[in-house]
């Protein structure tokens, strides 16, 4: 990473069997590479411990970090580690990938607060198959239909969504502040009444470019309206 030869924009490590001790070298070629944008270390085991090496680099204000986009799915995160991560990643990055980790209160309250800040750089956040929901999630949706921010590209997909999450969701939606071009809840188990009701909220809505539910009870038209598949007619030609 450090060498004159090798000046790399993106670094794709996934499945490299990287541990919290090789994160200590890692560290430290990322925070001398001043070309680095996008880092992919999904499929690893970083831990708390290496999410702390790259909590230095990014917050280390003396050789500013040039990273945009990092990948750290599946990597056996913790709600703390995740929290850690993001109290610093959310005020410098641009893109964020935490699926497949452990999403809970500590994490999602702290994205809460770093919303709520002028420093709030994130545009792209992946939440997906993390667990997260409930009171906590809610609370982070309100935030992002409240508070003018960057975020895009919201990725809820493969979590277990409960109704005051979907009525979160809508408001988002329906909020003038907010910033949502992308959308993802596919498999997050949406009801029928669900799918009614963000229905009626897409017609209002004329900023969101794609939204994705996949693997629930529903279908678009060409007007992008959802239905439910229990509502929809099907006819037979002989």
């Amino acid at each position: 990473l450090t060498s004159h030869s090798q000046n790399p924009a993106k670094l794709l490590l996934s499945g490299n069997r990287i541990d919290s001790t090789s994160m200590k070298e890692l560290s430290s070629g990322i925070r001398e590479c001043k070309s680095l944008r996008h880092l992919n270390l999904s499929n690893n085991k970083i831990g708390k411990e290496g999410i702390l090496r790259l909590v230095e680099v990014l917050s280390d204000g003396t050789t500013p970090c040039a990273l945009e986009v990092l990948n750290v799915s599946n990597n056996s995160l913790d709600d703390t580690a995740c929290a850690l991560l993001c109290k610093t990643a959310s005020t410098c990055l641009k893109e964020l990938n935490l699926s497949k980790n452990d999403v809970a209160r500590d994490t999602l309250t702290e994205l809460s607060h770093q919303i709520k800040t002028s420093t709030f750089s994130l545009e792209t956040l992946n939440l997906s198959w993390t667990g997260c929901g409930g009171r906590d999630l809610t609370l982070f949706l309100k935030s992002i239909a409240k508070i003018s921010n960057t975020l895009s590209d919201l990725n809820l997909s493969w979590n277990s969504l409960s109704k005051s999450n979907t009525r979160a969701i809508r408001n988002v939606l329906l909020s003038e502040k907010n910033s949502l071009r992308h959308l993802n809840l596919s498999y997050t188990q949406l009801s029928r009444d669900e799918i009614r009701k963000l229905s009626k909220v897409l017609t209002k809505n004329k900023r969101l470019m794609g939204l994705h539910v996949e693997g629930t009870t529903s279908l678009f038209d060409t007007k992008l309206k959802i239905h439910s598949l229990f509502d929809r007619k099907l006819t037979t030609h002989s």
